[in-house]
């Protein structure tokens, strides 16, 4: 497959796999289920090896693309803007106006059933909106630096340790609040807001200039070893941050935020040193079709979580019910993701 790198498409194969996963489990189950090994297990994957490996991987898709006209970019941006609005419409707003969201969901999430309500489910901020924002800010950088400039590692450490002093810039009562807060709310208003979280692809970016070299094994060595150091390094600042600062996966300070990167970069770089078996080097393997159809799949797994709570509930199921509720999702999400593939060629 042509400018596919078997690695990236490895990683975020991986990564897509384990959306229908965490988040079938995160609707379906109840809230006490994080106490338990189960949950401990999905929140690891959740934080290490799902939403940090993807935006990794987009940033290397970004400097692997190269320069970009403005007008490319910003209809891009605009499109991945548009789409997470459409999604939050699809599978949030769209149930609520027919009354199809469980009573559950309106009482623990503490949503009034009123405009309010489904202006708030419409507005959420998700990793499509990181993305469209993380996107235009790469292509920007890659028009206007050098293949080695210093401006990329500057601005990745800039984000990851000055994070922390636009939180407090966030004007959620002002009209444009639920815009302001891409760039630093938390959840519920945010999920994924741009700081600390374009640490992510900025690493992507860095990590792309090591794959790009003559000496890539040894080159892909390093990085995994300063990665660990890194990974050292926060794990020692942890005790130095605010308790608040590592409380929320979705908005960590710097010590969390370089623990997850550095993990991130790291799970990718274990992709590229695996990712030569003959068998994933075949172009319609299951991981390539997934990561090819990114925001489709992406698209898909959320639609069938969502619009399954009408049979499943919300956090209502355990044990084996949850079990079945997550492997129904997850094959579906796989049928319906290779089938869009199929259709595409076309």
């Amino acid at each position: 497959m042509k400018n596919r790198n078997f690695a990236i498409d490895m990683a975020r194969g991986i990564s897509l796999l384990t959306l229908p996963v965490v988040h079938s489990a995160l609707f379906y189950a109840p809230g006490e289920i994080i106490d338990t090994t189960l949950g401990q297990l999905l929140a690891f994957v959740a934080e290490f090896v799902g939403a940090p490996v993807f935006m990794v991987a987009m940033g290397w898709s970004i400097a692997q693309g190269g320069r970009k006209s403005m007008a490319w970019i910003c209809s891009k941006s605009i499109w991945l803007l548009l789409m997470g609005y459409l999604l939050n419409f699809l599978k949030f707003d769209l149930l609520f106006c027919a009354g199809l969201l469980p009573d559950s969901f309106f009482e623990i999430n503490n949503i009034g059933r009123d405009w309010q309500g489904m202006l708030h489910l419409l507005m959420i901020g998700d990793i499509l909106q990181l993305a469209a924002i993380s996107y235009f800010i790469g292509a920007l950088l890659m028009r206007a630096t050098t293949p080695h400039s210093k401006v990329v590692p500057v601005l990745f450490a800039a984000v990851i340790l000055l994070s922390p002093l636009t939180w407090q810039l966030s004007p959620l009562s002002h009209p444009l609040g639920s815009f302001v807060s891409l760039l630093n709310g938390m959840p519920p208003t945010c999920f994924f807001p741009l700081f600390p979280w374009l640490a992510y692809p900025l690493a992507g970016m860095l990590f792309h200039r090591f794959t790009e070299t003559t000496d890539k094994k040894r080159h892909l060595s390093l990085v995994c070893m300063i990665a660990v150091v890194m990974i050292l390094a926060g794990s020692l600042l942890l005790h130095w941050e605010p308790v608040s600062w590592h409380s929320n996966f979705y908005r960590l300070g710097p010590a969390g935020t370089i623990i997850h990167v550095a993990s991130a970069v790291l799970f990718v770089c274990i992709c590229s040193f695996i990712s030569g078996k003959w068998v994933f080097k075949n172009q319609n393997s299951l991981l390539q079709i997934l990561s090819k159809n990114v925001t489709a799949v992406y698209f898909i797994q959320w639609l069938l979580v969502c619009w399954c709570m009408i049979i499943f509930g919300y956090r209502q199921l355990r044990g084996i019910e949850l079990g079945f509720a997550i492997i129904i999702i997850t094959s579906l999400t796989i049928f319906f993701s290779t089938l869009y593939d199929k259709l595409k060629k076309r």
